[in-house]
């Protein structure tokens, strides 16, 4: 008499072969969520505040470091992001405060700023990682057990071994 037993996913593999699928397909679901996260702080931005962008920082997963980082330690990254009341704005240094305007190059000695509405990008970027990072790493936990790797909507899997007994 002549049984089969088939053997796949997490059964077929070492604790550490195991233990690095994890740590991968983690690091993948995280990176999957990032891009997009990204792509909501990147955009659009008033005139004038790119260099406010340039302060972005944004740092991915790896298998050794299952974090990843979007921040910007800019001084006025908060007028950006926030709202700002309507406020006078006047020069403090020069003689006159330059800017474009509809017609050109603008000067003035102050100026009536109307205000912002915020631009909320880290906000809405962190609304979407609390929606879409947990069931990515369930995806992702879920493809390890089953000893395949995570790769967002496709995935590869690994061939079943065939033990004879």
């Amino acid at each position: 008499m002549e049984f089969t037993v088939k053997a796949s996913g997490a059964l077929n593999m070492r604790p550490s072969a195991f233990n690095h699928l994890v740590g991968k397909n983690i690091s993948t679901a995280e990176n999957d969520t990032m891009r997009p996260a990204r792509e909501i702080v990147k955009k659009p931005i008033p005139d004038g505040a790119s260099g406010i962008l340039k302060a972005t920082k944004f740092e991915r997963a790896t298998i050794a470091n299952l974090a990843f980082s979007i921040s910007n330690k800019h001084p006025l990254i908060e007028y950006v992001e926030e709202k700002t009341k309507p406020h006078v704005i006047q020069a403090k240094n020069k003689k006159s405060l330059a800017f474009k305007g509809k017609g050109g190059m603008v000067f003035a000695k102050k100026v009536n700023h109307p205000g912002t509405k915020g631009k909320h990008s880290f906000l809405h970027a962190w609304e979407f990682v609390q929606a879409v990072f947990q069931p990515s790493c369930q995806q992702a936990v879920d493809a390890a057990f089953e000893g395949r790797a995570y790769n967002g909507g496709a995935v590869s899997r690994a061939s079943p071994t065939v033990i004879k007994i």
